[in-house]
């Protein structure tokens, strides 16, 4: 967060593809929280009985593995980083833990100062 604030008003005052590429990717939420959203989404949908959303969400984790398969296919990578995807259910759930500290700690730095009183 504190390097979008830093790095993003700079990158998009240079006007070129490269700058352009940098801002969307500080702005734009880790790939594991997208998953993580889309998942809480997923069980909010069930628990309400929304068939039409729980299929919507579903089908997004769906197309972002979709991405991530097509991503690794056109890069050729080899057989070992194949079985590092094993560990990317544990990863989502550690980043996902990692995200509610930090938005936690953003809203509690936020709360820590009191109003100043006014004359």
């Amino acid at each position: 967060m504190a390097a979008a604030r830093e790095f993003v008003p700079r990158l998009l005052r240079r006007h070129d593809r490269a700058s352009l590429e940098a801002a969307w990717y500080l702005l734009s939420p880790p790939l594991a929280v997208s998953v993580l959203s889309l998942l809480g989404a997923a069980a909010l949908a069930w628990v309400g009985g929304s068939v039409w959303l729980l299929g919507t969400a579903l089908g997004l984790v769906a197309l972002l593995a979709l991405d991530i398969v097509i991503a690794l296919l056109s890069a050729r990578v080899e057989a070992r980083t194949w079985l590092a995807l094993c560990a990317a259910p544990a990863y989502i759930a550690w980043k996902g833990w990692i995200q509610l500290r930090a938005a936690g700690r953003v809203l509690r730095a936020r709360s820590d100062f009191p109003p100043t009183p006014r004359e």
